[in-house]
């Protein structure tokens, strides 16, 4: 008998059933009367192939910078193998699930989950959206401001968002070029600018940006030269 079968009273049970477990079985009923005898022939037919098939969700969404799991439900046999895909181009991952990292804009597409056998090939679509939020101003300079060369002019500019944006100044004369004794001076998070040798009038632009977008606002810098008093 083989190995993976076993006697249970008048049962015979074979678990994990194979092929090489189709054979004839004899089965023996004895009492004090005597004893009978009968063969019984088991055929074990293999498992059918089935063709694959993939199942994703249509559309798939994650928030910007964070790790987001797409997963590919497949079934098929014999058991498939995947091939991911995106926008068309072929991915390293060869599991039913793929990694996005730190997702950013250009994670954003369609991406394909392929599964194969020797019955066919099935294919599914999903769209990955990537969200995030587009700065918005919550502190900005006044419309102008008057300097003086003992009065250095200094500027606070915030944003919200999602991500964090980034903060960038520029300060263009209305005249000219910028001064060789221009310097500006930025607080660590770059949220305030100060002009301390600023020797001009001229535009100050604070822009707020990340990936979602960029917002602006200006202060006009109104600069008046110490005055020599002639005796």
């Amino acid at each position: 008998m083989p190995s993976n079968a076993i006697q249970y009273q008048q049962f015979l049970i074979i678990r994990n059933i194979r092929l090489d477990d189709s054979r004839y079985y004899l089965c023996t009923a004895t009492n004090s009367e005597g004893h009978a005898s009968k063969p019984v022939h088991i055929i074990v037919h293999p498992k059918p192939h089935v063709k694959p098939t993939v199942t994703l969700p249509p559309s798939l969404q994650g928030t910007y910078g964070t790790t987001i799991t797409l997963t590919c439900n497949v079934t098929g046999y014999p058991t498939p193998t995947i091939k991911w895909y995106f926008n068309g181009k072929a991915l390293s991952t060869k599991t039913n699930k793929y990694e996005i990292q730190n997702a950013t804009l250009a994670e954003m597409g369609a991406y394909t989950c392929e599964a194969t056998n020797d019955a066919g090939t099935s294919r599914t679509d999903a769209v990955f959206i990537v969200h995030g939020t587009a700065p918005s101003l919550t502190t900005t300079p006044p419309q102008s401001v008057m300097a003086t060369p003992n009065n250095p002019p200094s500027f606070t500019c915030r944003a919200s968002g999602d991500p964090t944006p980034t903060i960038t100044w520029e300060f263009k004369p209305f005249v000219g070029t910028t001064s060789s004794t221009y310097h500006a001076k930025l607080s660590p998070d770059h949220t305030t600018l100060t002009l301390p040798n600023i020797t001009k009038s001229g535009l100050v632009t604070c822009t707020a940006s990340n990936p979602f977008g960029r917002v602006q606002a200006s202060s006009s810098v109104i600069y008046t030269p110490a005055v020599s008093m002639v005796g």
